[in-house]
């Protein structure tokens, strides 16, 4: 499990073996990782998930991660001790099933080193991403991780509408609602 310090410790030492090998993409981050820097929540996270990478302004899929960033990531494991899959492009599937309107927008750029570009993504798309979460594994850390991201009733309603879209069977439309209630946001529910 790592915490902030290490997690960005992760990052500047993947900008140093990426060195000129950079390529175009940058990291597009989600996640507990992008929680815990961002000091939305203190909690350790196993991993860093990569959700897509960003070429020129376009977004794309993460999958597999191009051998670069895959390869600088296994020197990175090897020099801190991190698990070999530390920097995860399982969550990057979420290309398949679409990405909340204005996702590209509200992306956080930042820089590790002279080498890494990573965009974390916005504060809204996580309350998305939590949401469906929630909903789609029960109540645990990402309900934690939704609840300290502080929704307003608004955003809990654009995020149920997202939500919803992602799975259309009768079950999940009624764990959403269901989820959306136990957290408080009932009449966010009924308005989804």
């Amino acid at each position: 499990m790592y915490n902030r310090d290490r997690l960005e410790e992760a990052l500047r030492l993947l900008s140093e073996f990426l060195g000129e090998q950079t390529p175009k993409e940058c990291l597009i981050i989600s996640g507990g990782a992008a929680l815990t820097i961002d000091g939305v929540v203190s909690r350790t996270t196993k991993d860093v998930d990569v959700v897509a990478l960003l070429d020129e302004r376009s977004i794309v899929d993460a999958r597999p991660l191009p051998s670069v960033i895959k390869n600088a990531s296994l020197l990175v494991a090897q020099t801190l001790g991190l698990n070999e899959d530390w920097l995860n492009d399982g969550p990057a599937s979420q290309i398949n099933f679409g990405f909340p309107d204005g996702f590209a927008d509200r992306l956080e750029p930042r820089r590790y080193g002279d080498h890494l570009k990573v965009y974390f993504i916005g504060r809204l798309d996580q309350i998305h991403f939590k949401l469906f979460a929630s909903v789609d594994q029960g109540p645990g850390k990402h309900t934690q991780d939704l609840l300290a991201l502080r929704p307003t009733s608004e955003e809990m309603v654009t995020a149920g509408q997202w939500v919803k879209g992602q799975d259309a069977s009768e079950l999940f439309q009624k764990l959403l609602k269901e989820t959306m209630e136990g957290l408080g946001y009932g009449e966010s529910a009924r308005r989804i």
